[in-house]
């Protein structure tokens, strides 16, 4: 069995994998949105989350979430969309920021370990958008993953 250990059982899924570059304007200081994530998607793993990093201390962010893999880049802001515009559904999750209180060391903590039965095997695309304090916008990379069981 190739997949990691959760106490006394084998957790399925696969790390979320980046899409893409972040970006951010010259008024959010440069703070380039990273992303991230915690743990493996899976319907047993209730500590799946996203992980955001290098926010800009004072702003605001928000997660979204698509169903389906990433688009092809859809130029938008600074940056690219991975999101699909498409999707069904389209989801968005506060990401409050906590740490840091100056420049960009700001970080978030969204967790999405939630996901029921019957999503196993479903592909999900997320990304964050960042409002800094003077007004200017950064965008994370996007993260792809499929839910395990």
């Amino acid at each position: 069995v190739d997949a990691p250990l959760s106490g006394l059982a084998w957790v399925s899924g696969a790390s979320a994998a980046i899409v893409g570059q972040p970006c951010a304007d010259a008024t959010c200081a440069n703070c380039l949105p990273e992303i991230g994530s915690t743990g493996y998607p899976s319907v047993r793993n209730p500590d799946f989350a996203i992980t955001l990093e290098n926010l800009r201390a004072g702003g605001v962010t928000t997660l979204v979430m698509a169903f389906g893999p990433p688009s092809s880049g859809l130029p938008l802001f600074c940056g690219r969309l991975w999101l699909d515009p498409t999707s069904p559904l389209l989801l968005s999750f506060p990401a409050p920021h906590s740490g840091g209180t100056s420049g960009c060391s700001a970080m978030s903590t969204v967790p999405l370990g939630m996901f029921p039965p019957s999503t196993v095997d479903l592909a999900f695309t997320v990304q964050a958008v960042s409002l800094c304090p003077a007004g200017g916008l950064g965008m994370s990379a996007g993260s792809f993953f499929t839910i395990g069981s």
